[in-house]
């Protein structure tokens, strides 16, 4: 395989498995909408200045508009919901459940793009679905805020759901271009939820941690992730791609695990597994 293309996989990998945590230690000091806000903001800003520097603004077609919308509006309810769970959950769980994005977005795609599935690629959504409520079972009997697990979920289903109608809509952009509307939407999103609520723009007390985790997650996190993950759509096929969501949930286990002192019961790993051979099932069918 391409060099690069082995250094796109890791890098995505890496940055998957680490962006929950840094989710939580970005809220030490700022709020929920205050973390979302800065991190899409500041990702803005640097494709903004790649663009302007390129001369490669896009033009504000409907088409551009309505694919803006979509992936936007999406990726603002997802990122508002996990950023609102994220202290109330450890951040390995939040990257086992978002491991079911490929079963959500198969099982979205059937009455929406017409798309069928094999009596084995169900087995395996079966399996996968086993796997989540066994999890939750282990997590809820822990007295994890039950809402902030449905909360995780919802993100991941409208993950999902989002994919789909971008797909549905048939409209290419590339890359930059996308990610420049849809942190555009994010950050005018929150903009606006900062004006309507009692949080400040800046929080009052600072912690280093929350820091330089929204400047990780907006400069690594949004952006060269999106890059390296778009990138890999491009040369390798969907299937291998969709190996990375078996790695992520294992490594962010053990990152939460080193780094912020998270622990799971033998139920969460059973749970795990059992989803993640789902999983591993679902994509074996997709090759």
């Amino acid at each position: 395989m391409n060099p690069i293309v082995v250094t796109y996989y890791l890098i995505t990998v890496l940055i998957w498995s680490t962006t929950p945590l840094a989710i939580v230690w970005s809220q030490g000091s700022f709020s929920s909408v205050q973390a979302v806000f800065w991190r899409m903001f500041i990702a803005w800003l640097v494709v903004f200045g790649f663009l302007v520097a390129r001369k490669d603004l896009p033009r504000f077609s409907k088409a551009f508009l309505g694919f803006v919308a979509v992936s936007g509006g999406g990726l603002f309810v997802s990122m508002v919901l996990i950023y609102s769970a994220a202290p109330f959950i450890n951040s390995g769980l939040i990257a086992i459940l978002h491991g079911l994005l490929p079963m959500f977005t198969a099982i979205l795609a059937l009455p929406l793009l017409g798309i069928r599935l094999s009596a084995r690629k169900w087995i395996a959504l079966a399996v996968g679905f086993l796997g989540m409520l066994v999890l939750l079972y282990a997590e809820m009997s822990l007295h994890t805020t039950v809402l902030a697990l449905l909360g995780v979920l919802l993100a991941v289903a409208i993950h999902g759901l989002t994919a789909v109608l971008v797909k549905k809509q048939g409209v290419s952009v590339n890359v930059p271009h996308q990610l420049f509307g849809s942190l555009s939407v994010v950050s005018i999103a929150c903009f606006f939820w900062l004006l309507v609520s009692d949080s400040n723009f800046i929080p009052t007390d600072f912690q280093t941690s929350s820091v330089i985790s929204i400047l990780y997650l907006a400069v690594v996190g949004s952006i060269a992730g999106f890059f390296c993950y778009y990138s890999l759509l491009k040369t390798v096929s969907p299937v291998t791609v969709g190996t990375i969501t078996l790695l992520t949930p294992i490594l962010s286990m053990v990152v939460g695990n080193m780094l912020n002192g998270e622990s799971f019961s033998l139920g969460t790993i059973a749970g795990t597994l059992i989803l993640l051979a789902g999983l591993a099932g679902y994509l074996r069918e997709s090759a």
